[in-house]
């Protein structure tokens, strides 16, 4: 998902865009139908990652694009976050099907002054937190800086967007609105001298443990739900990179939280979940063990995503509550993005609950259920339109 208020994704608010009738969406649905379709047994355009056949496993293909400008901010991250992200962000598309990475390929096109050195030290960090390797690429001189992530993967059987059925339960993974958060408050701190990365350095873990609700916030928000999570069960952002000292970042105020944690704390894990995001590989395996029917990564909102996976499946949905990470607001939950918590559909929330806390992962957070008429798409009560990031393709 791009950075809300770039100047090159001409987005004026975060959370604020509705999803376009033409843009990203109708572009990938002309491309689809121009090109073969796939084989049967094989899943090509329309998921999260492509499937093809391998020979013990199913063969897991995802590619992402990260631009200077559109997903990374330069001025308030560095050029090893963006690195970071990069593979982060494609990693995440094998979490989607319930599978985990193996190889990772990394094409650069940028300006010839590009400081490949750091670029590369987020590039292998990132690859090595998600257990992958890269394995080669290609480098060219361009105007802006792109990477281009292409990432292997392997799983048994992959879960699609297009399984869910009428009476399945929804999960996410966990409290959404983070990253977004985090940008907002990289942001707020620039102006006095603290948006370059340099100021805000290193890494924390945590991506937002604890979930509140924000009064102020649109449609639906009697039903943003305060719920505490565990901030260290599945849901470290970056945590192997080390300390991070934030200073003159609003909000930062030393007192204690709910959770017995400082607001520093909380900001630096708003902030580590948009520089250095962590894909959710063993909580997609945890829910594929556990017979999940149909998932998808929380990459472009909750509120855009959430109709993609009812648009594969045809079905419709009945959300009764959001999770929102401690410090970020209800709308940046419902359509802040780049969070890369995985929206589950399952038959059975208990087995679904029991496998993740038996595998020491946090619970995962029941949202709503999937219902028959494929019109019906709600939030408390209340019509939940397509709402987050689309790239504006005419």
């Amino acid at each position: 998902m791009p950075i809300p208020n770039s100047t090159a994704s001409g987005r004026t608010d975060a959370g604020q865009a509705p999803a376009n009738e033409g843009g990203e969406i109708a572009a990938i649905e002309r491309i689809r139908a121009a090109l073969p379709g796939a084989p049967p047994g094989q899943v090509w355009i329309g998921d999260d990652s492509a499937v093809l056949p391998g020979i013990r496993s199913q063969m897991l293909l995802a590619t992402d694009l990260t631009v200077a400008g559109v997903h990374a901010d330069l001025d308030l991250v560095g050029l090893d976050d963006m690195g970071w992200k990069a593979v982060a962000v494609t990693v995440s598309d094998v979490a989607a099907m319930g599978g985990r990475p193996r190889e990772v390929l990394v094409a650069v096109a940028g300006p010839p002054d590009t400081d490949l050195d750091l670029l590369y030290d987020g590039i292998g960090l990132g690859a090595a937190r998600h257990g992958c390797a890269v394995v080669g690429g290609d480098l060219s001189d361009a105007g802006q800086l792109v990477v281009c992530v292409a990432v292997t993967g392997f799983v048994p059987k992959a879960v699609l967007r297009s399984g869910a059925t009428p009476g399945d339960f929804l999960f996410v993974t966990g409290p959404l609105g983070a990253s977004a958060a985090g940008l907002r408050l990289l942001r707020q701190a620039a102006p006095q001298g603290h948006g370059r990365a340099g100021a805000i350095g290193g890494t924390d873990a945590g991506a937002g443990a604890i979930a509140d609700a924000d009064a102020d916030a649109d449609a639906g928000a009697g039903a943003i739900a305060d719920a505490d999570a565990d901030a260290d069960a599945g849901a470290d952002a970056g945590a192997d990179a080390g300390a991070i000292a934030v200073h003159g970042v609003p909000g930062t105020t030393g007192s204690t939280s709910r959770a017995g944690s400082t607001d520093d704390v909380i900001t630096r894990r708003l902030i580590e979940a948009h520089r250095r995001p962590v894909a959710r590989l063993a909580e997609g395996e945890a829910a594929r063990l556990a017979g999940c029917r149909a998932m998808i990564d929380v990459s472009d909102g909750l509120a855009l995503d959430i109709h993609r996976l009812a648009d594969a499946s045809g079905v419709g949905f009945r959300l009764d509550q959001v999770p929102v990470a401690s410090g970020a607001l209800a709308d940046e939950a419902l359509a802040g993005g780049e969070d890369y918590e995985l929206i589950m559909a399952v038959a059975d929330p208990a087995r679904l609950v029991a496998r993740f806390t038996g595998s020491g992962l946090a619970e995962p957070v029941l949202i709503g259920v999937c219902v028959e008429d494929p019109t019906e798409r709600t939030l408390a009560g209340e019509p939940l339109a397509p709402r987050g990031w689309e790239h504006t393709w005419s």
